[in-house]
């Protein structure tokens, strides 16, 4: 019965074509299963396209993580748009793909969260060492100062200035000022310069340096102190106030501040007013020897430096990006 069930195998598999090669064995024909319905033997022999099944299936599932096919469009977080989007391939810091028939790389950072979530991106940052208590609104409500603040190492920077000259008839001296604004290790600078040009070679120029500092974020708060400045430099002139000074505000010392100025002033920037004989001046004492005594009108102009401070960071962060997709694209 073996001997004829075995033959009938073998005559079936030749009928059937399921023998592809001559150099098959015995054992691999008699592996095959014969099921005998009412219409005769049936050849089961789905084995290998199950084989072939599961192997693709696994190869899919190594390939897929690491490089992706479909198309798509993506909107970075600068505002550049890609369409039809393809073959996304993942890199620590940068994604590099294929749009329109172009090959570009965009760093990981300038993501937007959901395309980030969607091909499991994952961006590793030292979170910043910043205490916030309940009633403390965050420093870093807005996303940028949050980045720039996270790549506060970074030697890039942006700056914003004004200039003027002045001449004083009757000492014969010329008086240069510039006023400027730094934004660099997420923090803000305002610097008024002068410089007086004597034209005699018997006198030296005289060059004059005050300056205040505060972190990204506090810039609402640096404002309001501008404009009660300017409230109580009204009240005064209107009133032919006596010499006085007195607190503005009191705000966080930058962060920048070395550890002994921050002990020293207990962690904390005064803003005072000043009035002396009929001028009023902003006094700051934020991160000695670099305090401050500031005019009037060197507050009007930090206010219009100020206003370029949101372009300023958004060049900022898109410039820091750019370094980190170059490091990646020359190892």
């Amino acid at each position: 019965m073996a001997a004829t069930e075995h033959k009938l195998r073998k005559e079936f598999l030749a009928e059937r074509g399921c023998v592809r090669s001559t150099s098959r064995s015995m054992s691999d024909i008699s592996s095959v299963v014969l099921i005998r319905t009412c219409c005769g033997w049936v050849c089961d022999h789905s084995r290998a396209p199950l084989r072939s099944l599961r192997l693709l299936v696994a190869l899919s599932v190594l390939i897929l993580p690491s490089v992706f096919s479909y198309a798509e469009d993506l909107t970075t977080l600068d505002g550049k748009i890609f369409t039809n989007i393809t073959e996304i391939t993942k890199y620590p810091k940068l994604v590099v793909f294929t749009y329109n028939s172009n090959r570009t790389s965009v760093a990981i950072s300038n993501l937007p969260a959901e395309f980030r979530a969607k091909y499991g991106i994952i961006i590793k940052t030292n979170t910043p060492n910043v205490s916030v208590t309940q009633n403390q609104r965050s420093p870093f409500a807005n996303p940028v100062d949050l980045f720039l603040w996270q790549n506060r190492e970074s030697d890039l920077e942006q700056h914003e200035s004004d200039y003027f000259t002045t001449n004083e008839p009757p000492f014969g001296f010329t008086r240069d000022k510039q006023r400027w604004i730094y934004l660099r290790h997420a923090g803000i600078e305002l610097i008024a310069f002068t410089t007086t040009h004597f034209h005699r070679p018997d006198l030296k120029d005289l060059e004059d340096s005050q300056e205040m500092h505060f972190d990204i974020g506090q810039e609402e708060s640096v404002t309001n102190v501008f404009n009660k400045f300017f409230e109580w430099d009204t009240v005064a002139s209107k009133n032919h106030t006596e010499n006085f000074e007195t607190e503005i505000a009191r705000c966080p010392m930058s962060r920048a501040t070395s550890s002994i100025v921050t002990e020293l002033y207990g962690g904390v920037c005064v803003y005072n007013f000043s009035w002396q004989d009929g001028k009023s001046q902003l006094r700051v004492t934020d991160s000695a020897p670099y305090s401050g005594s500031f005019e009037k009108d060197d507050l009007i102009h930090f206010q219009t430096l100020l206003t370029n401070l949101p372009s300023m960071k958004e060049k900022l962060s898109s410039a820091i990006r750019n370094k980190e997709t170059q490091k990646d694209l020359f190892k």
